[in-house]
């Protein structure tokens, strides 16, 4: 997959791609994160004719500590290991960056995707509002 850091330009198309997979119809508030516009945070793009197909943001916590949010998929674009490969992605700049873990809250649906990748589980289901059911799924690096 080519993947590209997200510049300012994109972060309006990324936030809307976010609301439509993630949140649709739901508040804007939702999926617009305070560490979005961090020097530090990173945001992967891909793009199919200048339009963002997929999205994901990994945010760095400190300490070595990492978080993946905001993972959308355009539904056409899904099945198509693009969520994997950014997974890939994230792993591997989290083990570039000396860090020694990444977390995330993953839905319950792509939990398999998660746990290929090595997460497990940290708890029990819980409902995100709007999102639906969740697991807090941790790596240790």
């Amino acid at each position: 997959m080519n993947f590209s850091k997200a510049t300012a330009f994109d972060l309006k198309e990324l936030i809307d791609l976010r609301q439509k997979v993630l949140h649709p119809g739901g508040p804007r508030d939702r999926v617009v994160y305070a560490e979005d516009s961090d020097e530090s945070t990173l945001h992967l793009i891909l793009k199919e004719n200048k339009k963002i197909v997929a999205c994901g943001t990994l945010i760095d916590e400190g300490g070595g500590v990492f978080r993946i949010r905001g993972m959308a998929v355009s539904d056409n674009f899904r099945g198509r290991g693009v969520g994997s490969s950014l997974v890939e992605y994230f792993i591997d700049h989290v083990k570039k960056h000396n860090g020694h873990l990444v977390w995330c809250n993953g839905r319950v649906k792509a939990l398999s995707l998660y746990e290929r990748h090595g997460f497990v589980k940290n708890g029990d289901v819980f409902d995100v509002f709007g999102s639906g059911p969740h697991f807090k799924l941790k790596l240790k690096i």
